[in-house]
């Protein structure tokens, strides 16, 4: 069963939670643009959650990836879906393999917006 970013597999809060994350541990190399711009659209539109989530996590904080807490990553994700207008859900984005791999990005139009 595939699942979709569109259906809304975060919620504010988390969104809101990975903001503070975000804005602590990787705004100081990162910007939102070039997370939420065309090229990021095209590297990850139809890949699923789980190849995003070992993206970050094998290479995200650059000076010592691997560091944060699953939840931390996943509050994370979960910004940056908001960030590229995905809806939230009713429940958590979580580290759970089975269900980031079932689970494809989806973004609205072409651009992401």
């Amino acid at each position: 069963m595939r699942l979709s970013t569109a259906g809304g597999v975060y919620t504010d809060a988390q969104a809101n939670r990975g903001k503070v994350t975000w804005q602590s541990i990787c705004a100081s190399c990162h910007t939102t643009a070039e997370h939420s711009d065309a090229k990021f659209v095209a590297e990850w539109r139809g890949r699923s959650l789980l190849a995003f989530y070992r993206s970050l996590f094998t290479t995200m904080p650059k000076d010592d990836p691997g560091t944060l807490s699953e939840d931390q990553y996943m509050d994370v994700i979960a910004f940056m879906l908001k960030l590229n207008r995905m809806p939230a859900g009713a429940a958590e984005l979580e580290a759970d393999t089975l269900a980031l791999m079932r689970t494809t990005m989806e973004f609205r139009t072409p651009g992401g917006r």
